[in-house]
C-alpha cells in the first residue's frame, strides 16, 4: 500500500464492496461538475491493487429522464461500472440494464467528496451489514402497510411495492447498488403514500439551514411543501413527478456520519429516508429525477 494512499480507507472500502480484483477493468463514469480529487484518489487505489481503470466524462451535466443508448457501447468491456457524477443517475433504465442485463457490477457515488474515502460509512463491515439487512428485509412483503412516525414530527402511510437491501456486497457480476452502502429500501406502490413526512436532517432540493422541511402527502404525491419559516417549497419540486412519493428506507449503516452527503445521511443506523421523483427503480414507471430527504429516529409499523 503506497503511503500517501494509507490513509484513504472508505477508497479501500470500495474495493472490497466491489471485489476488485488483479487486471479487472473499471470504468468511472463522470460529469463536468463532480469534484475530480475523490475520483482521482479512488483510480489510484484501484490501480495501486493492478485494476485497469478508466475515467470518461461523459455523463450529460443536465438531468436526462434516460442516459444514451450509446453508453452500452461506453460500458460493455468493462467488469465494473462506477457512477461518480454531481447528480444520481441510478434511477434510469440504463443503469438498471447494465446490473440486470449485462451482468456488470454498477455503483453510484454521486456528488463525492474526498472525507468519504477517508473515515465514515465505506469502512462499515458489509457482510454484518448484510445480515443486518435481511434481517429487516425479513419483516416486510409486497403488499404490506407501513406506517412511520418520528418525534420530530412524521406520520405517514403507504404499500410495499418492493424490498431490497443494498449492503455493499457487491462482489458477484450483477449486482450493485449505492455507495457509501447499508439500507433496506421499501419501494412505494404509486398512489399509496398519504400523511405527513418531516426531514429533519437533510433534503437534496434545500439548504441545512431551511429544515427541517414538512411534506404533506395525499393520494401517493406531495400536496405541501414547507421549509423550517413555513414557507411553501413546492416550486422547487418540479417537473411534476418529482411530487411522486417513491420509496422508503432504512438506514443500517453504523459507521455513517451525518452532515457530509445525503448518501452517507440516508445509510445512518436510526435514520429513514423518503425518496421521491422516479420510481423505475422499484419497478414502476415514473422517469426522471429522484431525490431524497432524511430524518432521525423512525418508527416502523405493520399495520393489519
Amino acid at each position: 500500500m503506497r503511503k500517501s494512499l494509507q490513509k484513504y480507507k472508505g477508497a479501500y472500502g470500495f474495493m472490497r464492496s466491489l471485489g476488485i480484483k488483479n487486471n479487472e477493468k473499471v470504468v468511472i463514469l463522470t460529469d463536468s461538475i463532480a469534484l475530480k480529487e475523490p475520483i482521482n484518489i479512488l483510480s489510484s487505489v484501484f490501480k495501486e491493487h493492478k485494476a485497469v481503470v478508466d475515467i470518461k466524462e461523459i455523463i450529460p451535466d443536465e438531468f436526462l429522464d434516460e442516459l444514451p443508448e450509446s453508453f452500452i457501447d461506453e460500458i460493455k468491456a468493462y467488469d465494473v461500472v462506477l457512477f461518480m457524477a454531481y447528480q444520481s443517475w441510478y434511477h434510469t433504465k440504463l443503469r438498471r440494464d447494465a446490473k440486470y442485463v449485462m451482468k456488470k457490477r454498477v455503483a453510484e457515488c454521486y456528488d463525492p467528496c474526498v472525507e468519504l474515502l477517508l473515515d465514515g460509512a465505506m469502512t462499515a463491515d458489509f457482510e454484518e451489514m448484510d445480515k443486518v439487512g435481511n434481517n429487516i428485509a425479513r419483516k416486510y412483503k409486497v403488499g404490506d402497510t407501513l406506517h412511520i412516525a418520528s418525534a420530530s414530527g412524521t406520520d405517514f402511510s403507504c404499500k410495499v411495492q418492493m424490498v431490497a437491501v443494498e449492503s455493499g456486497c457487491y462482489e458477484t457480476s450483477g449486482s450493485g447498488g449505492n455507495l457509501p452502502a447499508g439500507e433496506v429500501s421499501l419501494g412505494v406502490v404509486k398512489g399509496s403514500g398519504s400523511g405527513k413526512i418531516v426531514f429533519d436532517v437533510s433534503f437534496e432540493l434545500v439548504e441545512p439551514s431551511e429544515l427541517p422541511v414538512t411534506l404533506e402527502v395525499d393520494g401517493g404525491c406531495i400536496v405541501k411543501a414547507t421549509n423550517k419559516d413555513n414557507r411553501s417549497i413546492m416550486h422547487l419540486l418540479t417537473p411534476e413527478t418529482v411530487k411522486n412519493i417513491a420509496e422508503v428506507g432504512i438506514g443500517i449503516n453504523d459507521k455513517a456520519l451525518l452532515g457530509r452527503t445525503i448518501l452517507e445521511d440516508e445509510k445512518k443506523n436510526g435514520t429513514a429516508h423518503v425518496g421521491i421523483g422516479s420510481n423505475i427503480y422499484f419497478g414502476g414507471n415514473i422517469k426522471g429525477p429522484h431525490y431524497d430527504g432524511v430524518f432521525q429516529n423512525p418508527l416502523f409499523t405493520l399495520l393489519p
